[in-house]
């Protein structure tokens, strides 16, 4: 019953110390998701979305593809009525899980944005 204990205590303490700090990279600040040929839109809100993708031992995928277009949705999606994004930050995050593998993140951040209502 000790050494199982023991084994058990040992068996944790390794999971958590594969978990790493990972790192941030690949910073940009864009003007806007997709082309705004208009300016009758107003900002609804605020929003963040990301894509991930998993890769065991470091450089083989498990999951699907990191996708920009998936993140940028997500982040729309969170706020009603919105259509696309400005004034958009996005960043590249990856997370180490040693001996597994890492965790690639795409995320973005900016203002949803949405037509004007028509006032009658």
């Amino acid at each position: 019953m000790k050494t199982k204990i023991t084994l058990l205590l040992c068996f944790c303490i390794f999971i958590i110390s594969c978990v790493g700090d990972g790192k941030v990279r690949d910073i940009s600040i864009q003007p806007e998701a997709t082309r705004i040929l208009s300016t009758n839109y107003e900002i609804l809100g605020s929003s963040i979305g990301e894509s991930s993708t998993f890769y065991i031992l470091g450089f083989i995928p498990i999951t699907t593809e990191i996708s920009m277009d998936y993140a940028l949705s997500q982040a729309v999606q969170k706020i009603p009525n919105g259509q696309t994004m400005v004034n958009l930050k996005v960043w590249h995050e990856t997370r180490y899980f040693y001996p597994l593998g890492t965790v690639s993140v795409l995320k973005v951040k900016g203002d949803v944005i949405g037509k004007k209502a028509e006032v009658k």
